[in-house]
């Protein structure tokens, strides 16, 4: 068998203007589709977000079929066994994963907030955009042109979606870091 060392990926939504969140919560419905992306793309997989977004609403418990690792200054926020905590620039936390053998054969989706993917960014390889239409009311912000550049969503498909039941228009689009960029 052999072990490879995981591929950093990034799955995350926004508003047009690039708003993600609300009070620590997503500021649309609960989309189904998208949902259903989320978890098919990250099961069996490692999920990595920040604290805040461990620590919100919207994340009761770990994920089910997904290991998740929390990237926080406070280690107090992981009560839970079954979740991973670390803490450090990215470059240290990458080679404690991969030194402990922790995400060996795995790949590890950066999922949230802000912060956590502004600092994992420039390790993905491949990011799933999810561009909810329209503005809401948002705290919180990671809007396309601080990451977009580096990504080449020419070669993907757009799927475009509207929720059955709040009538919310998305799209969900596959970017993947142009060739030649390195991935740092």
């Amino acid at each position: 068998m052999t072990i490879t060392n995981p591929r950093i990926n990034a799955i995350f939504a926004t508003d047009l203007q690039g708003g993600m969140g609300h009070q620590g919560s997503m500021p649309w419905p609960r989309l189904t589709d998208d949902l259903k992306n989320f978890r098919d793309l990250t099961m069996g997989a490692y999920i990595l977000m920040g604290g805040k977004t461990w620590a919100s609403p919207d994340m009761h418990n770990p994920l089910p079929g997904r290991q998740s690792i929390v990237w926080s200054r406070n280690p107090d926020i992981v009560a839970d066994r079954n979740v991973i905590h670390i803490e450090g620039e990215p470059e240290i936390c990458l080679d404690l994963l991969l030194s402990t053998r922790i995400c060996y054969g795995g790949d590890i989706w950066v999922i949230g907030g802000a912060e956590t993917l502004r600092s994992w960014m420039p390790h993905a390889c491949i990011v799933y955009h999810t561009e909810i239409e329209g503005t809401w009311e948002c705290d919180t912000h990671y809007p396309k042109s601080e990451w977009s550049d580096n990504f080449d969503d020419t070669l993907s498909v757009e799927k475009k979606f509207q929720d059955a039941r709040s009538g919310v228009r998305y799209t969900i689009k596959k970017w993947v870091r142009h060739y030649g960029k390195t991935v740092s």
